[in-house]
Formats: C-alpha cells, structure tokens, sequence
C-alpha cells in the first residue's frame, strides 16, 4: 500500500513536470511564434518559424510602433486514438514593439519554407544623418 502511494505520487509529479516544460506551454505564454528581430542597412528585419501554417492564415498588421502578427496553425483531422500528442494547434497573437518608426508603405513580407521573413524600412526621419558644423 505504502509503495502504491509513493508510484502515484511521482507519477503525478512526472505529469505536472512534463506539462510545464512541454512544447505548448509556447502558446500560452504568447511567445510563439518564436522571432529574430534583427537590423540590416536601413531596415529592421523580422524572421519568425511558423512550421505547417499557410499565408492565408496568417496575418500581419502595423499600428504606430507596434507590428503584430496573428493566425491559425489548425489541426490535422486524424480519426485514431492519440498515445501522445504534442504538436498544439489554435490561434496565436504575437505583438512587438519595433525600437524605430518604420515606413508602412514600404514593408515587404514572404513565406518560404516555413519561415516568415518581414522587411521593414527606416522612416527618413529614423534615419541618421551627418550635420555639418558652420
């Protein structure tokens, strides 16, 4: 009896673990989708993963100083009985701050293999500029 007591309890001690280092834990803490935010000449660029979600679900929009992007990952209809399942699915939201304006009309997005790649040029007043002294 003592034993049983001592398996159920690291039992459920293995459950609680493994829920709180798993893989979905990403989606509820709104860090997914994992990004680089990154500069290059004149403009800032963005690359996030998003493994198995198409363009047409994806959505990106700029306000003010603040780039979000939001979509689906949906779930794959599968009529069998799951021994383990770790892939999560469902809507995501991800906000940043950009530390610059950046241009609206000059934003360039692509998908490729998986990897969202967002281009997001300086605003001419972001920009430096060398001041001659008079």
């Amino acid at each position: 009896m003592f034993f049983n007591d001592i398996f159920n309890l690291q039992r459920d001690l293995d459950q609680f673990l493994n829920a709180q280092i798993s893989p979905t834990s990403v989606y509820q803490t709104n860090r997914f989708p994992a990004l680089n935010l990154f500069e290059k000449d004149n403009c800032l660029i963005l690359k996030t993963e998003v493994p198995g979600i198409v363009k047409s679900d994806i959505k990106i929009d700029l306000t003010d100083n603040v780039l979000s992007i939001s979509g689906e990952k949906k779930t794959e209809p599968v009529s069998a009985n799951y021994h383990r399942q770790e892939r999560e699915a469902g809507p995501f939201k991800r906000q940043i701050e950009l530390p610059y304006k950046v241009d609206p009309e000059k934003v360039k997005a692509n998908l490729e293999n998986g990897v969202l790649t967002i281009e997001l040029e300086k605003r001419e007043e972001a920009k430096g500029r060398q001041i001659t002294i008079s």
